[in-house]
């Protein structure tokens, strides 16, 4: 299955909506984070607090949505990343079953192998502005 997935984070209030579309099949469990981006030199500081803020979503009609409440986040440039979660611990059976024990049936731009020796993973990274 090659991933087809677009998103978009907006700002909702005191907090940000990360939703999108994808072709993903329902019950696909994805974690979405917010966290500050060590490559802007925000984290030179020693000692300094690390900001984040993450979220789990379910892909349901082809639909994901995750709600971030930002207001203990500082403004400032922000890495977004979006994955799915370990397949070890994803729920879904039917999701399992379509995507492959470990993603094996995954493809596309956004599939990396996982670090922790999982197999494949969908990883989507891309620097926000938090005002």
């Amino acid at each position: 299955m090659t991933v087809q997935l677009d998103y978009q984070l907006t700002r909702a209030d005191s907090s940000y909506v990360l939703a999108g579309m994808t072709n993903l099949p329902d019950g696909t469990e994805l974690i979405a984070s917010i966290e500050e981006n060590a490559d802007s030199g925000q984290l030179l500081d020693v000692g300094k607090v690390w900001h984040s803020a993450s979220k789990q979503a379910t892909v349901k009609d082809g639909k994901f949505s995750a709600k971030f409440s930002t207001s203990s986040l500082p403004p400032g440039k922000y890495k977004m990343l979006l994955g799915t979660i370990p397949w070890k611990d994803m729920r879904s059976t039917f999701a399992k079953e379509r995507l492959g024990k470990n993603g094996e049936n995954l493809f596309g731009n956004n599939i990396v192998d996982s670090d922790s020796g999982n197999g494949k993973m969908l990883h989507i990274e891309a620097e926000v502005s938090l005002d």
